[in-house]
């Protein structure tokens, strides 16, 4: 599997989009950055915004009260959250939360539709893991049992870090359960508390989610060839910026 961007909307291609003989697609990304301003800080994302408004097959839930994305510079509310010592992004400007919650689902769809899909390969980079074994991705196969868990590595105050693994052999991922840190944000420049790590998200990496089929057992293996190839391609752009998870 190549790796490319992926725009939101009608823009032009920066890079060569991979795709299969018959024209279909390879991979999925979400970079947030596209993202019309009034669908930002303060203003929440609608959880179906990328099956829906730009249809990419995934829909997210929280226990908690909605998801933010972060304003871009011109905007009236302060960028990244109001937190400008305490993040950066990967891919500028917009970054993802939950909202009163460190815990964000998705769910996978095929693309547009509400008919339930699974993906073979799933990753994130996170903004600003300070302390370990705090915020990890957790994978669960269609049968909503849990085949793998791994924790992010701690990349330091503003850090950056990915973290991403792909099924070994015919199994499927149906959906992840992301914990980011142990802190929340509430609001713009807000935390849940003044002691404990809050963690945020920029890029969502993964592989073209496929209509569900009868559950199998699954195994997955920490970044497999797919989205290491990814992986090797964020580096090469991040400059060195970004820690990783990496087989």
């Amino acid at each position: 599997m190549s790796y490319a961007r992926e725009p939101f909307f009608p823009a032009p291609r920066r890079l060569h989009e991979p795709v299969h003989r018959d024209g279909s697609r390879l991979r999925r990304e979400i970079n947030w950055d596209g993202v019309p301003d009034a669908r930002s800080d303060p203003n929440l994302l609608p959880a179906n915004f990328f099956n829906v408004n730009s249809p990419r097959g995934a829909v997210f839930a929280t226990p908690g009260t909605g998801f933010l994305l972060s304003a871009n510079a011109g905007q009236a509310t302060p960028i990244l959250f109001g937190f400008a010592n305490e993040f950066q992004t990967f891919s500028p400007q917009r970054l993802f939360t939950a909202l009163n919650s460190n815990v964000t689902d998705v769910s996978f769809f095929v693309p547009g539709t509400s008919t339930a899909a699974t993906t073979t390969a799933f990753g994130l980079i996170f903004v600003d893991v300070e302390v370990p074994d705090l915020t990890k991705i957790e994978f669960f196969d269609a049968g909503n049992a849990l085949i793998y868990s791994h924790s992010a590595l701690v990349a330091g105050n503003q850090g950056l870090s990915f973290l991403g693994a792909m099924v070994d052999g015919s199994g499927s991922i149906s959906r992840v359960r992301i914990t980011s840190g142990l802190n929340t944000i509430v609001s713009n420049g807000v935390p849940c508390n003044l002691i404990d790590d809050v963690v945020v998200m920029d890029d969502f990496l993964y592989a073209e989610p496929a209509a569900a089929a009868i559950p199998e057992p699954s195994s997955l293996a920490l970044l497999g060839l797919g989205l290491a190839a990814g992986v090797a391609w964020l580096r090469r752009r991040d400059g060195g910026r970004l820690a990783g998870a990496v087989a």
